[in-house]
């Protein structure tokens, strides 16, 4: 007889979201991820921005090529979704650690700001309507894309950009970028972002994380916050 090789583990059970309503707060209801995107309920999400601070550029990921919204696309450092009863800044450092293979402390991530983003794809069975947790970490030198070790499920590959290129592309609409965000809360992040690259400062805390291939590189620790 033939030896039966069908995996006959039981499937993961998917991934829960708290809904929110429309100001953010918590409804006291959860959902499965896919209900909350057909339904386009109100959830938290995270959003790292990988920065070099010494050369003005953003780390950008393409979405791997199999993914259920934009893939193929450039889009955001890190980003994901905050399961149910989890806290947006520990979402924020796994997802950065798993998608990109930077692993920071907590202490490394600057929290920029909150915003909301609304999208509509796959002809409208995908509505996202996020609040999300918007974060910096910023790197004093400019490893090389092979220095971050992606998660292939997640990240096809990635890439250092001019911020005022990525900007522009926002701008426009270009094609081969997801939609991102472009409010209020947002363009005063990249106004700050640009004056601190504008106005170097000497950084007074600073740690050293290892990457891939023995590479390593030093983060600026922002002040307390």
């Amino acid at each position: 007889m033939d030896q039966d090789f069908r995996n006959t583990e039981p499937a993961a059970e998917e991934e829960h979201l708290d809904v929110l309503d429309e100001a953010g707060n918590p409804t006291g209801q959860s959902k499965p991820r896919s209900g909350v995107h057909a339904d386009g309920d109100y959830h938290l999400a995270v959003h790292v921005w990988v920065v070099c601070g010494a050369t003005g550029e953003v780390l950008l990921q393409q979405r791997a090529l199999h993914k259920d919204s934009f893939a193929g696309l450039w889009d955001i450092s890190a980003a994901g979704h905050v399961s149910a009863g989890d806290k947006a800044r520990s979402t924020a450092l796994r997802e950065t650690a798993e998608e990109v293979g930077l692993c920071v402390p907590e202490e490394a991530l600057e929290h920029a700001c909150r915003s909301v983003h609304h999208s509509v794809s796959n002809g409208g069975r995908h509505i996202e309507n996020e609040h999300n947790e918007v974060y910096i970490i910023t790197l004093l030198d400019r490893p090389p894309p092979e220095a971050f070790a992606l998660q292939a499920s997640e990240v096809a590959a990635v890439k250092w950009v001019p911020a005022q290129q990525l900007l522009s592309a926002v701008e426009r609409e270009d094609p081969a970028y997801t939609p991102m965000v472009w409010d209020q809360p947002y363009k005063a992040m990249w106004e700050l972002l640009r004056w601190r690259w504008d106005h170097p400062a000497p950084t007074s805390r600073t740690i050293s994380v290892q990457l891939a291939g023995g590479h390593t590189t030093r983060i600026a620790l922002p002040t307390q916050q």
